[in-house]
């Protein structure tokens, strides 16, 4: 399961991290990214209108069309983990969001959390993606804002695995 998770992650990262671009837009944790030992990327609704029509992973392109921005965030300072949990704790109840996934394994745990529309049927659509990862050295806050088919990104990294 955290294998799964792990992939589904790194793929999103990995897709994205090519489109990167600085662009005004709505950040959600741009506080965060000023305390110490933070490490960030934001990677705006712009650089994803980069993504034009490209056949990236095998995804159908308006997948990423949907996604307004997303924000990640790593650190290793303990306060600075505090204040990226708060915060994860406030956009959680402020958006809505609910656990999707979560996964433990030894001292490492992953918690996805989303927002399902309460009319869907199995469309897979989820948005508003948070995900929250770490151990008791380090932590990983990614946020991701706009609509997201599951389906489409299981799919995607289903055909990159073979």
């Amino acid at each position: 399961m955290k294998r799964i998770i792990r992939t589904a992650t790194i793929a999103v990262i990995l897709l994205l991290l090519p489109f990167m671009a600085n662009a005004k837009g709505t950040r959600m944790l741009s506080d965060l990214s000023k305390l110490p030992d933070v490490e960030s990327v934001y990677i705006s609704q712009a650089a994803f209108r980069l993504t034009g029509n490209a056949d990236i992973m095998g995804m159908d392109p308006s997948v990423l069309k949907n996604i307004r921005s997303m924000e990640i965030l790593e650190t290793s300072n303990a306060t600075s983990r505090q204040a990226m949990e708060k915060k994860a704790g406030e956009l959680m109840e402020r958006l809505g969001l609910e656990v999707l996934v979560e996964a433990k394994d030894k001292e490492d745990i992953t918690v996805v959390y989303g927002k399902v529309p309460e009319t869907d049927s199995g469309s897979g659509l989820v948005e508003s993606v948070l995900i929250l990862t770490g151990d008791s050295k380090e932590s990983t806050l990614i946020f991701i804002d706009g609509k997201i088919n599951i389906n489409d990104i299981t799919n995607a990294v289903n055909k990159k695995e073979k």
